[in-house]
């Protein structure tokens, strides 16, 4: 785990100024998901340096395409949650977006943050690189079509 600091101090009045008309014109549940895709393209360049190329479609697997040098394109999923006092919420979303992201991909990226998580109230961001085989496959396991459960 580690902190990073993302800072207003460099951004023009007038951006600042239309962030804050937000509350008004958007619900809180727009503004978190908008806020956390930021993040997660913020922490994925900063990280591997993955730029985001394209929006995907509903039903894709993963909010958005991203590059990064010398990989094939990889999807990336993103969730926001505005209050999540215990961290539950966050991490459940998360498992829950890990299996998204492998219901159409061999490998991907999740990111799931929380703008008020305690004990101090800052932003909490999960990111997690998913794959279905290999070291760190120990997300859970996408059912394919078709496939029939195992029973022991």
């Amino acid at each position: 785990m580690f902190t990073r600091d993302i800072e207003w101090a460099q951004v023009p009045r007038y951006l600042t100024n239309q962030c804050a008309k937000w509350s008004n014109t958007c619900n809180e549940e727009d503004i978190s998901e908008d806020a956390a895709i930021g993040v997660m393209a913020l922490l994925l360049h900063e990280l591997v340096g993955a730029v985001i190329r394209t929006v995907l479609q509903i039903g894709s697997g993963g909010d958005y395409l991203i590059e990064i040098q010398g990989l094939p394109p990889l999807q990336a999923e993103s969730s926001g949650v505005r209050d999540d006092p215990n961290g539950y919420e966050s991490t459940a979303r998360l498992k829950q977006k890990c299996a998204q992201v492998l219901t159409k991909s061999e490998t991907g990226f999740a990111s799931v943050v929380a703008f008020r998580h305690p004990p101090d109230q800052g932003v909490r961001c999960q990111l997690h690189y998913v794959s279905r085989t290999g070291p760190g496959s120990n997300y859970p396991k996408v059912k394919k079509r078709g496939q029939k459960k195992k029973r022991p």
